[in-house]
């Protein structure tokens, strides 16, 4: 048995070693990827979904909530105009259904779908103040000023 030089079987063997350790580093450097790849996926889907719910529910609470505060705030100021007295009472009988406001109950609805519930709701709601108050939509309608 001779020290001094290798014989096929180290080299043989050698490459089997290497060929072991490449295909180790290979399986996790992909398995690193994937969840990489995963983690990114959540995190783009997460925001995506944040920034739909955020702009729905921004338009929710602000449009029909500028109906509560400004009849909130009427009452406040012993208001002696009947027109506004009498949407005052209309606007009490229209409600609001706070289920609407439950989608995390219907989880399994892809976010269009739910994004389009909650807006057609909000249009519907809206629909019904400039039926039933006319002039207080007229005086809560945004100006354009130029």
């Amino acid at each position: 048995m001779s020290f001094s030089g290798h014989t096929s079987s180290d080299d043989e063997d050698f490459k089997k070693v290497t060929e072991a350790n490449f295909q180790k580093i290979r399986s996790k450097s992909t398995k690193i990827g994937y969840l990489d790849g995963v983690s990114d996926g959540h995190e783009q889907s997460f925001q995506t979904a944040f920034d739909q719910g955020y702009a729905d529910g921004l338009r929710a609470g602000f449009e029909l909530e500028k109906y509560r505060a400004f009849f909130d705030n009427l009452s406040t100021l012993n208001n002696q105009n009947e027109e506004l007295n009498k949407e005052k009472l209309l606007y009490l009988n229209i409600g609001t259904d706070s289920s609407q406001y439950r989608f995390s109950e219907q989880n399994k609805e892809p976010l269009s779908t739910i994004s389009n519930h909650q807006n057609c709701y909000v249009n519907t709601c809206l629909g019904q103040c400039e039926q039933t108050l006319p002039l207080s939509t007229n005086l809560l309608a945004s100006q354009n000023v130029e």
